[in-house]
C-alpha cells in the first residue's frame, strides 16, 4: 500500500510532462475512432436500406 502511494508521485509527474503527446495521440485516435464509427453507421443504414427495399419489393 505505502509503496503505491509513493509511486503516485512519479506517475503524476511522468503523465504530465507528457500530457502534450499524449492530447495528440487521443485526439488523432478519437478522430479516427470517430471516422470509423460514422463509417459504419452509414454503411449499416445502407445495408439495412437496401435489405428492407429487396425485400418489400418482388423481384
Amino acid at each position: 500500500m505505502n509503496q503505491l502511494s509513493r509511486q503516485a508521485p512519479a506517475d503524476t509527474r511522468r503523465s504530465s510532462s507528457d500530457a502534450g503527446w499524449l492530447r495528440r495521440i487521443s485526439a488523432k485516435c478519437g478522430f479516427e475512432l470517430n471516422y470509423t464509427a460514422a463509417g459504419l453507421f452509414v454503411a449499416g443504414i445502407v445495408i439495412l436500406v437496401f435489405g428492407i427495399h429487396s425485400v418489400i419489393s418482388p423481384h
